[in-house]
């Protein structure tokens, strides 16, 4: 995963890098919010950047280094590497991806 300068809505600066450790060793969503949470399958985490609730990305660094639409979603492996990219996702589009990811399928 690329990493890049993120704050909180607190103001506080941070790395995405932070956040996904923040998240834990587990697979994770980085959705680049339009409004709508994807809809992740339990135990995965989630990262948002934007949105009411998300991180900011003030500078347009993440959105650009994502090639981030609204409602882009990344699947992140635990070990950082990206396994899959959404334009726009579906539950059933992550859970095939994640299950392909883990090795299941």
């Amino acid at each position: 995963m690329i990493d890049v300068p993120v704050a909180s809505r607190a103001g506080d600066t941070a790395f995405l890098t932070d956040a996904f450790i923040k998240a834990g060793t587990r697979f994770t969503l980085l959705e680049f919010s339009n409004g709508a949470a994807a809809d992740a399958p339990d135990g995965v985490g989630v990262i948002r950047i934007g949105g009411q609730d998300g991180l900011s990305d003030s500078t347009g660094l993440a959105g650009a280094r994502y090639d981030a639409e609204a409602g882009t979603v990344y699947l992140l492996r635990p070990d950082g590497h990206v396994a899959a990219r959404f334009r726009q996702p579906t539950r059933a589009a992550i859970d095939t991806a994640l299950a392909r990811a883990a090795g299941y399928n």
